[in-house]
């Protein structure tokens, strides 16, 4: 698979632990609908300052979930970006 990829011009990243991987984008991609769909609108979500910092402590406590069960997602985008302390993040 990966070769049929290269020849066809596609990088390739190889991941080792694609399970924890595929755990963190699902939190990440299921939090974003939701947060989505309770808002009523992307425009509305992303208009929101409650309903974004209420998607990112969401995200934090699944991060704290993927952790618990053994998933190091130190290394994993985009849970490594929602360790920032919440004064770096510009949600005011």
């Amino acid at each position: 698979m990966e070769q049929a990829f290269k020849q066809a011009g596609l990088t390739v990243e190889v991941k080792s632990d694609i399970l924890s991987w595929l755990k963190v984008h699902y939190l990440q991609q299921s939090l974003s609908a939701g947060g989505i769909a309770k808002a009523g609108s992307y425009e509305n979500f992303a208009g929101s300052y409650h309903a974004v910092k209420e998607m990112v402590y969401a995200f934090r406590e699944g991060v704290e979930v993927c952790e618990a069960q053994g998933i190091s997602t130190k290394k994993i985008f985009p849970a490594n970006m929602f360790r920032y302390p919440n004064f770096y993040w510009p949600l005011q």
